[in-house]
């Protein structure tokens, strides 16, 4: 499993060495002894200002392959999962930074991984449901229409208590080549 090591002053120098100091980062994807700590911070989260879905244990284990985490001091503090609804469609969802972290520049770098994968993984579109519009126009996401993504809507949005007044934008990037 490849793990990234990277320091909070500067998230693009990546070097392969490991953790030694609280204020390093590292990012990795997850594995099943993180379940969890990713339940705990998504589910934080919800309970904190409804803006994720929450989470099962079960359910974040059944996935733990789409999930990356960054870790500081061999805890998690930041998650986030690409959900593969197709061969042609992914979904980046359940990003959480724990908010002493917030501000490292760690969600960025979670979502470009992700980002990463999907390209590896022959996922051409990538999209995202969120509130954080400007968050995700840094990483090159456009506002497209929600009715994009029918499979996502019957899947989870159906279960949401928000569904019939969603507050949460639909925003699409393409990683194809």
């Amino acid at each position: 499993m490849l793990e990234t090591s990277v320091a909070a002053q500067d998230l693009t120098t990546v070097r392969d060495e490991p953790h030694t100091r609280d204020s390093e980062f590292i990012l990795r994807h997850a594995t099943l002894a993180d379940a969890p700590a990713i339940t705990n911070l998504v589910n934080y989260w919800y309970r904190r200002t409804g803006d994720l879905l929450p989470r099962s244990l079960d359910d974040v284990c059944e996935s733990i392959r789409s999930w990356v985490v960054v870790e500081s001091g061999g805890q998690v503090v930041a998650c986030g999962a690409l959900m593969i609804l197709g061969p042609e469609l992914a979904e980046v969802r359940s990003l959480a930074v724990k908010p002493e972290y917030q501000g490292h520049g760690l969600g960025r770098q979670i979502v470009l991984r992700l980002l990463e994968d999907a390209k590896a993984l022959g996922v051409p579109t990538v999209f995202t449901l969120t509130k954080a519009v400007g968050f995700f126009e840094k990483l090159g996401f456009q506002v497209t229409d929600t009715e994009r993504f029918p499979r996502k809507v019957w899947r989870d949005c159906v279960h949401c208590p928000k569904l019939p007044v969603c507050d949460e934008v639909a925003m699409v990037v393409e990683v194809g080549d």
